[in-house]
């Protein structure tokens, strides 16, 4: 059964609203900096992971080549991924504050997933029912399993008109201001962000 917000929760999810706040900033500054959609994500990861550097969770390795490197002792990592975890596949991921000793460490729970969209000035760039149906399914398999999941899709575009824009602005999803972002606890969100 599921418990309410925890320290770690609060800490993960004050870091992504402030470097998401960040990384928003930044594109609406300099919007021609941002080439590709790894561009995106790179600065979002960088910035993630010196922000929970101090949030390190604790793993010893059961697998000997593992155990080995650790010389006996624990292993420190940061809980910021990329395409993680290999059966999924998130642009960015959380891991969840608790490792079990008995699963590989590429496929531990995932507390908080980020998939980002980005549409260039040209027109190109995908959908995001993909993004939004892969967040959706690992919540829901999150939630049966009694654990808390925030799957967050993010859309930048660099045109106000693109042609996907006007079912989010239907939906109230494109975020004006940075500041109005706020993140479930356990629960989905999208926003679209144009310069």
């Amino acid at each position: 059964m599921a418990s309410g917000p925890t320290e770690t929760d609060g800490r993960y999810l004050a870091a992504i609203s402030d470097v998401i706040k960040d990384v928003v900033g930044v594109f609406k500054r300099e919007p021609a900096s941002f080439l590709y959609e790894s561009d995106l994500r790179g600065l979002m990861f960088a910035r993630l992971f010196d922000n929970l550097s101090n949030s390190l969770l604790p793993w010893v390795p059961a697998d000997r080549r593992w155990a080995k490197l650790a010389n006996g002792q624990k292993l420190w990592i940061n809980p910021v991924k990329t395409e993680y975890p290999t059966s999924t596949r998130f642009d960015i991921a959380l891991m969840g504050p608790e490792i079990l000793a008995e699963w590989k460490i590429w496929e531990q729970h995932v507390r908080v997933a980020i998939e980002i969209k980005f549409w260039q000035a040209d027109g190109t760039g995908g959908g995001f029912v993909r993004d939004v149906k892969k967040l959706d399914d690992y919540g829901k398999a999150a939630r049966e399993d009694g654990r808390p999941f925030t799957g967050i899709c993010i859309v930048f575009c660099h045109r106000r008109d693109d042609p996907y824009l006007p079912e989010w602005v239907a939906d109230g999803k494109i975020v004006k201001n940075p500041a109005e972002l706020t993140l479930p606890a356990s629960g989905d969100v999208a926003w679209a962000f144009t310069p």
